[in-house]
């Protein structure tokens, strides 16, 4: 008797193929882009949608999850 092997490998997608392509300081200087714009645009959104006292504690919400999330926690 013969075993059938059932295990398969995941697909990979394309852009996770191009992303591993890509040269390490590449991926470096991408990823602190991106970071960086997400955490300094999502602040301006405060100031701008929602009045002063507000704003404030909507910024302490958002950097404590921010630097949670980008923390590994």
């Amino acid at each position: 008797m013969t075993t059938v092997d059932k295990t398969t490998q995941p697909q990979i997608s394309g852009l996770a193929k191009v992303w591993q392509r890509l040269p390490v300081l590449l991926k470096a200087f991408l990823m602190v882009t991106l970071i960086g714009i997400v955490g300094a645009n999502g602040i301006s959104v405060f100031f701008v949608a929602l009045p002063l006292p507000l704003s404030l504690i909507a910024m302490l919400v958002y950097l404590f999850f921010y630097w949670k999330f980008f923390s590994g926690s």
